[in-house]
């Protein structure tokens, strides 16, 4: 009988995330939002500033997203549709692709992404390619994806296969592809919803050789995401903070659709919806999220693993420390010669006189945060 009993404790436990009467139980981060905001000592070791270089080659506007390998640094700027790559003080090498008709040449970026296997750079657009290139931006091939969806927004690679995440043009429309890496062929897909709701998640991550993925403002669940399934993984939990969309009286249907979307936008905008979770990360440190409210404050959440302490930081300081780029060491944020005032309290001296020594037309720099 002892025998009987522990076997089935060790299937439940091996078994982590299950479904029972319908819904999924499995590791809950609960973080009271109303907690004392925490200092930045306390989730940080260093901070450091990198001035990215100004040239006619390479003014940058708003990086959307950045990628690091062997030690060079791919910004992706939506703004100007550009990617450019920097070492890792910030003096600048080169572009990687442009804009335009011809080989090598694309009409509109909405992502980038580093194949570290091929060692190649990935340039994703939005109307079904992928256009590669060397790390010293010499053009390979341009590759196309399935045409069944035309809106791509993000793509990752994990051992022999792509994820990508589409923009959904109807509440059938599955948001999360699996593609084999060699063939573009697809194997699975994930993820079918509200598409006024499911167009707002693009919330995917790495993490050990595995793609996650988190609701932005429908919960926060976050998933993991394999060659063939998808499962629940851990959710975020904050008590009385906590909000239910089916409580907005949305209707979900297809034919009210650009009404709702509008409605929904006005919920955001009006607080009514009262804070997006724009991002999700994890390290082996830390699992990591930010809630951003309608007056366009971020409140940046790390819960560490090994105690379950949690550390808030924006939820009274303006405190803007997006990260555009989060690896096991450190991350990464965008600092604009606007708002550059309000690191003055969390840097030191030598570090700020960098951002004090800005000019309005300089390049941003970036902010370089080291996990304790």
């Amino acid at each position: 009988m002892i025998i009987i009993i522990f076997l089935i404790l060790v299937v439940l436990l091996l078994a982590g995330c299950e479904d029972k009467n319908n819904k999924e139980y499995c590791k809950t981060l609960f973080v009271d939002l109303d907690s004392i905001e925490a200092d930045v000592n306390d989730v940080f070791s260093k901070i450091e500033i990198i001035p990215l270089e100004t040239t006619d080659s390479s003014f940058v506007v708003y990086p959307k997203e950045i990628q690091i390998f062997e030690d060079i640094i791919y910004i992706y700027d939506i703004d100007r549709q550009k990617v450019f790559s920097f070492n890792m003080d910030g003096k600048f090498i080169r572009n990687i692709g442009r804009m335009g008709n011809g080989p090598g040449e694309y009409s509109w970026l909405s992502s980038i992404s580093i194949d570290e296997k091929r060692e190649r750079i990935q340039l994703l657009t939005a109307f079904s390619t992928i256009l590669e290139y060397t790390t010293s931006g010499c053009f390979i091939e341009k590759r196309f994806l399935p045409h069944d969806k035309l809106n791509y927004q993000a793509l990752f690679n994990v051992n022999d296969y792509i994820v990508t995440w589409t923009i959904p043009h109807n509440n059938e429309t599955d948001c999360i592809s699996i593609l084999d890496s060699g063939t573009l062929e697809l194997v699975k897909q994930f993820v079918k919803g509200a598409s006024i709701v499911k167009k707002y998640s693009r919330n995917l991550y790495s993490y050990n050789n595995d793609i996650y993925y988190g609701q932005t403002i429908e919960n926060g669940n976050v998933y993991k995401i394999s060659k063939d399934t998808i499962g629940l993984a851990y959710r975020w939990d904050f008590g009385s903070n906590n909000y239910n969309m089916h409580d907005f009286n949305l209707t979900y249907k297809n034919k009210n659709i650009n009404e709702e979307e509008e409605l929904l936008r006005n919920y955001i905008n009006e607080g009514i919806v009262p804070y997006w979770q724009v991002k999700y990360a994890e390290n082996d440190k830390y699992y990591y999220t930010c809630l951003r409210f309608n007056n366009k404050r971020d409140v940046n959440i790390f819960y560490r693993k090994t105690d379950g302490r949690y550390f808030i930081l924006g939820n009274k300081q303006d405190l803007k420390i997006f990260p555009r780029l989060f690896t096991e060491k450190y991350m990464m944020s965008v600092v604009s010669h606007q708002n550059r005032n309000i690191y003055k309290s969390i840097l030191p001296a030598s570090e700020y006189q960098k951002l004090e020594s800005m000019k309005e037309d300089d390049n941003p720099c970036l902010l370089k945060l080291y996990f304790k």
